[in-house]
């Protein structure tokens, strides 16, 4: 399954709205979701796993996709 890096300015509410969104529709098919390795208070990190179709949907700015296999 690949990869990804989401990570989310707290302080962009979009950003945050747009995040929990994707995770209300996506999470019953991921693989994997880390716990938030950020801070909370200014940055939320995961690193999730998951199908393709799934990962397409994230919002573009707050994905990065080194982890791609």
């Amino acid at each position: 399954m690949p990869k990804v890096t989401i990570v989310v300015d707290v302080a962009e509410v979009a950003q945050v709205e747009a995040v929990d969104a994707w995770f209300a529709k996506w999470r019953p098919v991921l693989t994997r979701v880390s716990d938030n390795d950020g801070c909370g208070c200014c940055v939320n990190i995961w690193e999730v796993e998951g199908p393709m179709d799934a990962l397409l949907e994230m919002p573009e700015p707050v994905v990065s996709w080194p982890g791609i296999e």
